[in-house]
Formats: structure tokens, C-alpha cells, sequence
């Protein structure tokens, strides 16, 4: 009990004898820690608490929030320039040595010089590429 009571007593020494409380931040600071300048973010602040800031700021000229993050936007890509038909078309890559099968859909209208997103989709470990393309349409 004494060993106890002397450590009870180093610690408060140390902490001082009132109880810590955590100071918040600043929406200003947990936007910045968290390394996001647009959009609303939320996230675990400085105490631990989990909490949403509704705006980190917005971007500026042709520039997009992405992941709360401003960037460039897609008009400054020229576009691939490689002319392609419309439609589907599946492949096999190597990945460590597997060979694993894909599906590239070419919308309609594309056009080479309009820059457009591309779209990555992953099945999960039960599930096939041809069951993501059927999915899409659903």
C-alpha cells in the first residue's frame, strides 16, 4: 500500500494535482494536421474525439476537391489522342506471375482530344470481372 501511495504521489507531482483536459483545435488546425484544404472533413481531432468541420476551404480557378484535397482538373489533360471504337473489350496482365483477366469499356462518342476519367473497379475475392461489368448495368 505504501508503494502504491509513493507512486500516487510521484505521478501527481509530475500531472500536477488537477486533472488534465485536453485543448481542442481550431477548425483551421485539424483541417491542416490532417493535411485537407477543401470540402467537409471529418476525422478524429487533437483529443481524439471524433468530430466533422463542414468546410476546409475551396479551390481556386480550374482546380477540384479530391479526398478534400485541391488539385488539378481533368480539362488540363489534352486527352489521350489515341483514336478508339466504342465498346467492350476484355485482356488478360500478369500480376506477380498470375495472370489476371480485365474489362476496358470505350463509351460511346468518345472522342481522343476530350480528356475524360477513367474508372477503376475491383471485384472482391468472391466476385468476377464479368459479375462488376453485368453490375454496372443493374
Amino acid at each position: 500500500m505504501r508503494v502504491l501511495g509513493g507512486a500516487l504521489c510521484l505521478l501527481l507531482a509530475a500531472c500536477g494535482s488537477a486533472p488534465r483536459t485536453c485543448q481542442g483545435e481550431s477548425d483551421a488546425a485539424f483541417c491542416t494536421r490532417l493535411g485537407k484544404n477543401c470540402g467537409s472533413v471529418t476525422g478524429a481531432d487533437n483529443c481524439g474525439a471524433n468530430r466533422t468541420v463542414q468546410s476546409c476551404g475551396a479551390c481556386s480557378g480550374s482546380d477540384s476537391c479530391v479526398s478534400n484535397v485541391c488539385g488539378g482538373s481533368a480539362a488540363s489533360s489534352p486527352g489521350c489522342g489515341v483514336a478508339q471504337a466504342a465498346g467492350v473489350r476484355t485482356g488478360t496482365i500478369a500480376v506477380n506471375g498470375v495472370d489476371r483477366s480485365y474489362t476496358a469499356v470505350v463509351p460511346s462518342g468518345y472522342n481522343p482530344s476530350t480528356p475524360l476519367a477513367l474508372v477503376f473497379g475491383w471485384h472482391g475475392s468472391t466476385g468476377t470481372g464479368a459479375g462488376m461489368h453485368s453490375a454496372k448495368r443493374a
